[in-house]
């Protein structure tokens, strides 16, 4: 293990640079991430949930078919509970005000979102939006709750929030289109605060390639290998942040890096293999607006 600095700061104008703050989460640690076959070892093939693991949550919600839904729709695992509150407390120490949270619709990014609204004195509300998700096959929006159901299950959702129009589609190239789309227009309506995104490890990625302008060729990617690198790259619970340019909303400017959360194993600035090998990730820079320190493994970029 390594001590690392890591100082990441504007080579632009300061000038030109909005207020406002945009915050793309990668979703916490959820149990399935941890043991793959969880729905067999905590019995849920049988009907019933048993906590097998100090890090499995102590009860589910119910919900029909319990093991095919949580199949493709698993919690957090209770250390991805403490990550969520970990991002939400450093974005709350960095005076972040009126905050929006849009949130993809899946539940570990729903249990992420909901911890980091938390923070802010319990009165900020999530949103779902679909259209943020890579999970956008019909298969996956069958087995998402109900915003009333996680209303009634003590979520705090926003039930007036109207999202974006979305349709269902398998399609890589489509979803990655739909996942930029709705982000651009959550950011256009989050006009009075700072915007977090909170999303899956691939939505993160691509999100983080359309605000560093990495070039579209990157798409091409097909989506298994896509999924593999970003799950590499983005470390679950990891935070980028970037800030709109205040005179062209086509470009966005990085901020302070990545918020590390408990994470500690990297950075995703550090080994996006498609962003900073090419040379597309910000330089480390002149003038420093935050210095991140952490313990992070050493890695080699080949």
């Amino acid at each position: 293990m390594e001590k690392l600095r890591f100082v990441f700061d504007l080579s632009h104008k300061v000038e030109n640079i909005s207020s406002r703050e945009v915050f793309i989460v990668a979703n916490a640690q959820n149990v399935k991430q941890l043991f793959p076959n969880w729905t067999k070892l905590s019995h849920l093939d049988e009907g019933r949930y048993e906590v097998f693991d100090l890090n499995m949550p102590i009860k589910l919600i119910n919900r029909e078919k319990n093991e095919a839904a949580y199949k493709l729709d698993p919690p957090l695992s209770e250390v991805g509970i403490f990550e969520g509150r970990a991002i939400g407390r450093q974005l709350h120490d960095r005076k972040i005000r009126n905050p929006v949270v849009f949130t993809a619709p899946n539940l570990s990014s729903i249990q992420t979102a909901s911890e980091i609204a938390k923070t802010f004195n319990g009165i900020t509300k999530i949103r779902i939006e679909p259209g943020i998700s890579t999970r956008q096959s019909k298969k996956c929006s069958e087995v998402f709750f109900s915003q009333q159901k996680l209303v009634n299950a003590g979520f705090p959702v926003d039930l007036g929030y109207e999202s974006s129009d979305f349709e269902t589609s398998e399609d890589w190239g489509e979803v990655q289109k739909c996942v930029k789309r709705s982000f651009l227009r959550c950011i256009d309506q989050s006009t009075a605060g700072n915007a977090i995104f909170v999303t899956d490890r691939a939505a993160t990625k691509i999100l983080t390639h359309l605000c560093f302008g990495i070039p579209k060729s990157t798409l091409k990617i097909p989506q298994e290998e896509w999924h593999q690198r970003a799950y590499r790259s983005y470390p679950s619970g990891c935070v980028v942040a970037f800030k709109r340019d205040r005179y062209d909303k086509d470009i966005f400017h990085p901020t302070a890096g990545v918020v590390l959360t408990s994470s500690f194993r990297t950075t995703a600035l550090d080994i996006d293999e498609d962003a900073f090998r090419r040379g597309w990730a910000p330089k480390i820079p002149r003038n420093p607006i935050m210095e991140c320190e952490t313990q992070i493994e050493e890695r080699t970029i080949n």
